[in-house]
Formats: structure tokens, sequence, C-alpha cells
């Protein structure tokens, strides 16, 4: 586990950002209005919206792999602040070419937490705001005299005992305001910078903590960003005058001052309050280069007080200046690609922007479906939002816009997702497109720089239907004197289970999630597709529901399982420690290794195999405007650059990439464990790391046994589904094995004769 973490008052400012052109007319008047119909209406209104294009640079920060920990623009350089050296502070200046001017070190004590510190410019001065939980700590710094110039300690004297500061709220006339959470609920201090003494105090709202403060010209106001939101004024003196004011078209879920200036956030751009006290918009993400990070939800923001360009920088290490700029992607074709939130990361949209640099016809648009329904549909009794149910909202939009034909050009992760279509569905239905033609019109040399078994459907399948970007090795993991090996199946288990009577369970998974596992791997062992027959009645799927029935977790074992592994295994420990038997997920081990344990396959019918499971596909739809130039950025997104994406960072993926070079970078950190110190040593966070080399034998044995592999993890959604509904009698002992069988094997083939005659 990383041991890096978000602070409470950035987390929850999690802004879904869509990269689509956006209509000025559509951008309506946000209006305000009191819930009490004896109040008078309060109003804020925006301007027109701006259509002015910004271009990106980016700024170098691979410097010794140092973490950003804040950053700030000034109208001549930017300013990133970052963890440097010997655990001092490294102060970093950029030109606005993304070139550094200069970096110089302060012994100063920043924490390492994003978001735990703020800096802006006062007057030429480079201010960095800490926050230490009950009080907090403004830095002045003379950037180009490169010298601390004082410190001041700003604490509350009255601050209860839960009281914590959770956040930077603005620098106006003197008087630093910072966010407090109380047992009362969020309110916000002034401190006079020149006294420190506590000079402003807003009234607490109750039971909310999610809850951003900001100015509309001198008029205080907090927005409760939970939906369905909610706002709330204060006088001069901080006493609440209006609360739970209803919220039309009021979209802000992010908000931050800089140079006097209130901004805000939300899906559309950029905008900021005017000496009106009109919210006038700046940038739209649609006409920027950088529209790809602001989708990030730990992205952070600095405007130059000339509101001429945006730094944009984030905690995974990507930082970029926007300034006013020409389009150079007018002229041309745009694809959309589609994907839901949680198939966003910052590689994929990295590797957008760098397409739509480098390619000169084409330029891809992601457009994120979750954006599209109304979340306040989709509410829980606390007022949050019901995730699952927006995005199983969001899929069916986009299944909607597929199967009509007007759909996107593209989609991301579809076939890895949990989704109410199945995707064989949307192969056999002619919905996406057969690549196979593009695959094969590459050259043998291109082809054979990926891990043949991450592609197996084309063998298997004879077609390419999703492209695979990230794969997993998915194997069992043995003690090394286990009585089983690469021959076992599901009688072998059930055998040595048996005699193992102090296993209380085969895994930490329940009976359905295995069987579920081991049809989306190896259904070809129960239906014959040279014939198109079922072939459920035999005795090795027998053997697979009494693996599943008799040593997989129950659905109450694991609902009542606080921590899993420690109540699966403690009992084994307690006796000797010396035979277990248990699933691993992921690439390889990352705290060391012990040389008792073995890699095997899972058992299987006819032996035991490691499968590959696919994390992120590409596939091209039917209403595809130009299937070759989907097929450019595919093979983009199959580059050395995007693959190695996470090792030229300084971090392991999370899952493997699907080239073989990349998948060295990986290999290399187990290799040469002292090449990567910066990360073992961060990873284990209490001093140096243990991890141990693996030898270049055991280096090659990985790599064969990844090459080896042919089973992928591709369910069959609507043949599993038929028999999880038949075969739950038998798990809860209300009908025989034979009985369940034999309907299964009935149903499957209506479902194979269905498919027959629809393929003929």
């Amino acid at each position: 586990m990383r041991l890096k973490s978000i602070s409470r008052c950035f987390a929850i400012l999690f802004v879904f950002v869509i990269l689509i052109s956006v209509n000025a007319s559509c951008i309506s008047s946000n209006k305000l209005k009191e819930s009490s119909p004896s109040s008078s209406a309060l109003e804020l209104s925006t301007g027109p919206v701006s259509d002015q294009f910004f271009e990106a640079v980016d700024l170098d920060t691979q410097i010794s792999k140092r973490t950003i920990i804040s950053g700030t623009l000034s109208d001549s350089y930017a300013i990133l602040v970052m963890h440097g050296d010997n655990e001092d502070v490294s102060i970093c200046k950029y030109n606005y070419d993304g070139t550094i001017e200069s970096e110089f070190f302060l012994d100063i004590p920043i924490g390492y937490q994003f978001g735990s510190c703020k800096c802006l410019f006062d007057n030429k001065t480079l201010l960095i705001i800490e926050i230490e939980n009950k009080c907090f700590d403004v830095y002045f710094i003379d950037v180009e005299k490169r010298n601390l110039q004082k410190s001041v300690h700003f604490e509350n004297p009255a601050a209860e005992e839960l009281a914590s500061y959770i956040g930077f709220s603005g620098l106006k006339d003197n008087t630093i305001y910072m966010e407090n959470l109380t047992e009362q609920g969020s309110e916000l201090q002034g401190f006079d910078m020149s006294s420190t003494k506590l000079v402003f105090q807003s009234d607490a709202i109750h039971d909310i903590d999610d809850v951003e403060f900001f100015w509309i010209g001198e008029e205080l106001y907090a927005a409760n960003i939970r939906m369905p939101k909610r706002l709330y004024s204060f006088d001069s003196k901080g006493k609440m005058t209006n609360k739970n004011v209803d919220v039309d078209n009021f979209p802000f879920d992010v908000f931050f001052f800089e140079n006097q200036r209130q901004f805000m956030i939300d899906s559309d751009g950029l905008w900021y309050v005017n000496e009106q006290g009109e919210i006038v918009n700046y940038l739209l993400w649609s006409n920027s280069e950088r529209d790809a990070v602001a989708m990030i939800h730990d992205t952070r923001f600095a405007v130059t007080d000339s509101l001429s360009s945006v730094l944009v920088y984030s905690e995974t290490g990507v930082a970029q200046i926007l300034s006013p700029g020409k389009n150079k992607h007018e002229k041309k074709q745009v694809l959309k690609l589609a994907c839901i939130s949680d198939s966003q990361n910052e590689k994929l949209l990295w590797a957008i922007q760098q397409f739509n640099k480098s390619n000169d016809q084409y330029v891809v648009e992601l457009v994120d479906y979750v954006n599209f329904p109304d979340e306040s549909d989709y509410l829980t009794e606390d007022g949050f939002v019901d995730y699952p149910s927006l995005c199983k909202a969001a899929r069916e939009l986009l299944w909607k816009d597929v199967f009509s034909g007007n759909g996107p050009d593209m989609l991301v992760n579809v076939s890895g997702s949990s989704s109410d279509i199945v995707f064989e569905y949307l192969e056999t239905g002619g919905y996406v497109i057969d690549l196979l033609p593009f695959w094969n019109s590459e050259s043998d040399e291109w082809r054979k720089q990926f891990v043949s078994s991450a592609f197996l459907k084309i063998e298997q399948e004879g077609h390419l239907m999703s492209v695979p970007t990230r794969c997993c090795l998915d194997t069992t993991v043995i003690d090394g004197g286990c009585g089983l090996d690469a021959q076992s199946n599901y009688a072998d288990i059930i055998a040595y289970m048996e005699s193992h009577p102090e296993i209380r369970f085969l895994d930490w998974v329940t009976k359905e999630e295995f069987l579920a596992s081991m049809l989306s791997v190896n259904m070809d062992a129960f239906v014959r597709k040279d014939t198109n027959t079922a072939d459920f009645d035999q005795q090795s799927f027998r053997d697979l529901l009494k693996v599943c029935n008799e040593y997989c977790m129950t659905e109450k074992d694991k609902e009542k399982d606080v921590d899993a592994f420690l109540y699966l295994y403690t009992p084994l420990y307690d006796r000797d420690g010396s035979e277990f038997l248990y699933f691993k997920y992921g690439s390889f081990y990352e705290e060391g290794r012990d040389r008792n344990y073995e890699i095997l396959g899972y058992p299987m019918n006819n032996g035991s195999f490691g499968y590959i499971s696919i994390s992120d596909t590409l596939s091209v739809t039917q209403s595809c405007k130009d299937q070759a130039g989907a097929w450019s950025f595919i093979k983009f997104m199959l580059s050395k650059d995007v693959q190695s994406y996470d090792t030229d960072r300084g971090e392991l993926p999370s899952s493997l990439p699907v080239r073989w070079d990349s998948i060295d970078d990986v290999l290399d950190y187990y290799w040469h464990p002292k090449l990567h110190s910066d990360y073992w040593d961060e990873d284990y966070g209490d001093g140096p790391s243990t991890q141990i080399g693996y030898s270049d034998e055991e280096i090659q044995s990985l790599k064969d046994y990844l090459a080896s592999l042919n089973h992928i993890y591709y369910p069959d959604s609507k043949i599993i589904n038929l028999v999880m509904e038949e075969v739950a009698p038998y798990f809860s002992s209300q009908k025989s094995l034979d009985d369940v069988v034999k309907t299964i094997n009935n149903r499957v083939q209506v479902v194979l004769n269905e498919r027959g005659k629809t393929s003929g």
C-alpha cells in the first residue's frame, strides 16, 4: 500500500469533467433563491462563456522523481513546491516554455501529503501555507534571493478538542481565511496576518462537512457540494443570514482563491468572480489542450494576477501551463472515445493529450457518460450520490447510442466493466467491428512486441473485437511442501482439502465468485464450440460445483468478516503455517517473497493453469467515422511511451502492460530493487526496504510462465448468469447436484441453439 493520501478537504471535491464541445447558449445563468418565501431572493448570474483557446506547455516534473506538494503562477514564471532530497522542500521555478530556470532547497517542515499546503504569491513574495491540524504556519519566501524571509505561526486559542483546519479559503485585506471543521460543523476563521489574532469567525454549518466557503465580491457564501446542493450566506461579522437555500443551475464543485480573486470550477470549465460580482467564464475545458488533467480528482489550479495563464498540476506529477493560443486541432478529424468514469486514469488522459499533439490528422475527444444523467435522481437518504446506480444509468445511455449507430467512435474498458450489456452481444450483433484486419496489416516484428497470451482471443475466436492495453496475471500461490502440482484438477483439490480438514476455506472468495471466475476462464471445457453443444453433464463440472459448495466462503462468512485474510489464515498460522492454499491476484509480490512458495495455475478440469485477465480494452463501434484513425489511436495506446507510463515516472502499475519491453521495465523493479530504492523505501514507509532481488533465472521463469498462459478471463455473461440462477438451490441444499446439472445443461443448450440460428 502506497503511503500517500489526499486530505479530506480535497478528497470530497471529486469533479467529473467531460471533454465535449459546449454550446454557449446551453450554459444558463445561475440563480439562487431562498427557501423561505418571506425573504428576499438572492441572485447570482453568469456572463457569457469564453471562446478563447488555451495551448498547453508541459513542465518537467521528473527531477529525481520528486513529489509535487503545491504550485502557483505569476505573470513571469511558475513555481512548484516539491519534496526534495534529504527531506528538504524543493522550490522549482519554471519558465513559460516549460524549462526549469532554477531550483533551491529549504529546510522547512512541509508534510508529504498532497493538498496539505497551499502556495501563492503576495506582493512578489511566495507564501506557503502549511496546515497542521489545530494550527497552521505561513512561510514567506524570496524566490529571487532563494531564502526564507520569515515564518508566522497561527493557532486558535479556543480550539475545540476535535477541531481541525482542513483548507485554505482566501487571503483578503491582510486577513488569511481557513476552513475549520468542528463538532458543530464547518466554519470559516480569519486571522490578521500581522498580529496573528483571530479577527473573524463564521457561524458553523451543522451536520455537513462537504462545505466550501467562497466570496462573491465582498459577500461571503458557503456551498454544500453534496447533492442536493445548498447555499449559505453570511454577513460581515460571520453571522449566517440565509441557510438551506435552494440552488437552481449552480454547478460549481471546486472553489479556490488566488490573487484576490475567487475562482470556481464546474464540468464546463473555469470561472471567476469579476469586480461587478458576476461569475465570468475564463476558459472551457473543450477549448484547451489540457482538459485531460482537469478530469483527475486530485487536480489543483493556480491563475496569474493578470488572468493570462493557468497552472494545472496533480499529485501524480503532471503539471502544465495553459496560455491563450491558437487551436491547432480545428482541421483535424474528431474521434469520440466513450467511457464510464471508472475507466479513466491519468495514463489514458495523458495519452489522449499526447496523441492529439503528435497526430496531424486526428484528435481524440473523451466523452464520460457519467456526466449525462442528472445526479439528483440518484441520491441516497444521506444526500450522497448512489454511484453504482448512476453508472448503470450512464451505461444504458451509452448502449442506446451505440445500438442506434449514432454513438461514439470508440469504447474504452467496456469488456472489463460491470456492464449490464453482454459484450459478446456487441460483438455478434455487429455493434463493434473486428479489428483483426488492422492487426494483420501490421508487420510481424510489430506484432511480436506484445504478450501473445493477452491476445488469445485472436487464436481462440479468430477475431479481435477489443484490443487489450493492460492485463493481469492471475495465478495460484502454494506452499512449497504442498502436494498439489501443475497437473492438479478439481478432483485433486477435493482430495487435498478432504485430507486437510484444518483448512477451513479454499479461498477468500465466495462460492458464487469462484464459480463465475472459473466459468469465465474455462467455459470451453463445458461448451463444445465445434458442435455448438452444452457439456455440463460431466464429472469435472460436478467436481467444480462441489469445490465451490464445500470449500469456498458463503456470503454470510464474507459479510461478517472484517479482515478476511486474518479470519481465514490465523488457524493455520497458529498450527505451524506449513500448508495453505490461496489465490494471488495482480502481478507479483511487492512485499518481498518467500522462496518456499510456488506459483502454479488455477485448478481446472484438466490440470492447473494461470490465466490472463484484461484490465483495459479499446473497441471501435459500428458508427466510427474513420476506422483507420481509430486504429492509429489504438496503436498509440500500445506504444512504449504509453505502456511504460508508470515505470517512467518511478511507479509500479496496478496491472501489467501488454508489451514485452514494458513488462521488462516492471520486472526490473524486482530484478534490481536497489536501482529502484526510492520506490521500495517509500513503499515500506519506515526506512530502507528489504525487497529481495529476483535472480536472472527467476525473472526468465516468470516471463516464460506469462508467455505460456493459454486461458483468458472473458465472461460469457448470459450463460454464467443462467448457471448462477440454477446452481443457487444446490448451494442452499434445496436441490440435488444431479438435478441442477441436468437443468443447466438443457438451458445452456437452448441458448446455444438460439445463437446458432443468429450466426447462421
